[in-house]
């Protein structure tokens, strides 16, 4: 059974009212491959690898639903504003808002002013710019104890207007404390 079919409902009152401290991990492919949570979305990272490029990366009309149609709930995309060093959310798959508990489709990272999303920001841009695969974890803890992770590759793709990019973000999310 996925995390996202469990009922978890006081971690997600945690995540919801921001009552958990948020740390943020990069790791290794090899790190992150050698972890379970990733090995369940490491199929959008070899459709990624066989896209068509132009230059060194896919560009963003290769992402076709029906290319990822398993992975949908999973799934953001962002668009990087990369003079700015922000990024929008253009889609927020449903088991991210399930975490949530609501949507960030439309909204920009620099609304939110905390040192998790600026340091981001500033991972988003640089995987962006390095067109490579980019592997994230954002940890969510409470008393020193991890309760969920969310597990996140980012895909960078090329876009046709200049100081700009986006990334797939497909997330595998882990509830790993017993609810209360």
């Amino acid at each position: 059974m996925s995390s996202f079919e469990r009922p978890w409902a006081p971690i997600l009152r945690y995540v919801r009212e921001g009552r958990l401290d948020v740390a943020l991990e990069t790791l290794s492919e090899s790190e992150a491959m050698a972890r379970p949570a990733f090995g369940r979305i490491a199929e959008p990272l070899r459709i990624w690898r066989a896209l068509p490029r132009e230059g060194d990366l896919p560009h963003r009309r290769e992402l076709r639903a029906e290319r990822f149609a398993g992975y949908l709930p999973k799934l953001c995309i962002v668009e990087l504003m990369l003079e700015e060093e922000d990024f929008r959310w253009s889609l927020h798959g449903g088991e991210h808002e399930y975490w949530l508990g609501y949507s960030l489709k439309g909204r920009h990272a620099s609304e939110f002013d905390d040192e998790v999303t600026r340091r981001l920001r500033s991972l988003t841009r640089s995987i962006f710019r390095s067109g490579a695969p980019g592997f994230l974890v954002l940890k969510y803890c409470r008393a020193g104890q991890i309760c969920l992770r969310a597990n996140t590759l980012c895909l960078p793709f090329a876009v046709d207007a200049p100081n700009a990019g986006a990334l797939l973000c497909p997330t595998e999310f882990e509830a790993l404390c017993e609810p209360d």
